[in-house]
């Protein structure tokens, strides 16, 4: 019966603040809707996070994220999603790295292609990083 009491109070708060029709119109035909996320998501996004800074290409971090960590691949799809990773300025941020050691742009070419530890880029990102290595604008 609490529930039932409380809610009726915030509607009516909600109508008594209401001071145009338009207004309150607006406020009752907008829906919400709410998603529950599972706690294996949850999971999966919170790792995601503790690992999006290592700049690794999306075949490495899906294998990380299924093989290592064992999060099912729509957790894994869920949290790249939310987290917006954006895997060219990954390639890009390990090409940089690896020319800050020496590496030339054929080695670094090779070594993101490769489907070693700090490859596994796709061309179209590999070429990406290459093309944008000689930029002072990190956000490229």
């Amino acid at each position: 019966m609490k529930k039932c009491s409380i809610i009726a109070i915030v509607v009516v708060g909600v109508m008594a603040t209401a001071t145009t029709p338009e207004l309150s119109n607006k406020l009752f035909s907008q829906s919400v809707t709410v998603v529950a996320v599972s706690k294996e998501y949850q999971n999966a996004l919170e790792t995601a996070k503790m690992v999006k800074d290592a700049n690794m290409s999306k075949k490495a971090f899906y294998n990380m994220m299924i093989n290592e960590s064992k999060f099912e691949k729509k957790a894994v799809d869920y949290a790249a999603k939310k987290l917006k990773i954006n895997w060219k300025k990954n390639a890009l941020a390990q090409a940089k790295s690896m020319q800050k050691f020496g590496a030339s742009k054929e080695t670094i070419k090779e070594q993101l292609s490769a489907n070693s530890d700090g490859g596994g880029f796709t061309k179209k990102e590999v070429n990406y990083a290459i093309k944008h290595l000689e930029d002072n604008n990190k956000d490229k």
